[in-house]
């Protein structure tokens, strides 16, 4: 790419440790400005969470919780349990760090 020319940067990556007591929460750095951050979680079979239990965070120095318009989407199972969250983050703050906290106790 020419220097200084827009481009989009698409990419995936697993957790594969995530889902372990005390870590149950995943998230994304932002190094950069950018339009958009596009954050999913697919939740394993046997550990889905609820809905009510997530809780969103941004970190700088520490961890805040996200008061921004909170835009997610929800793939629940047939008995309300979360199969997989996306979060969309406008405009994410350049050197923070963004997080969803679950609960699978509930």
């Amino acid at each position: 790419m020419p220097l200084d020319e827009k481009f989009e940067v698409e990419f995936e990556f697993l957790f594969w440790n995530a889902f372990q007591k005390p870590q149950e929460w995943g998230g994304f750095r932002v190094l950069h400005a950018t339009k958009v951050a596009l954050y999913s979680v697919l939740f394993p079979g046997a550990k889905l969470p609820r809905p009510q239990s997530l809780g969103y965070y941004y970190v700088d120095s520490k961890e805040h919780p996200y008061d921004e318009d909170l835009r997610t989407s929800l793939v629940l199972d047939n008995v309300g349990r979360l199969q997989k969250l996306t979060w969309e983050v406008p405009f994410p703050s350049a050197d923070r760090s963004y997080r969803v906290r679950w609960d699978w106790s509930e």
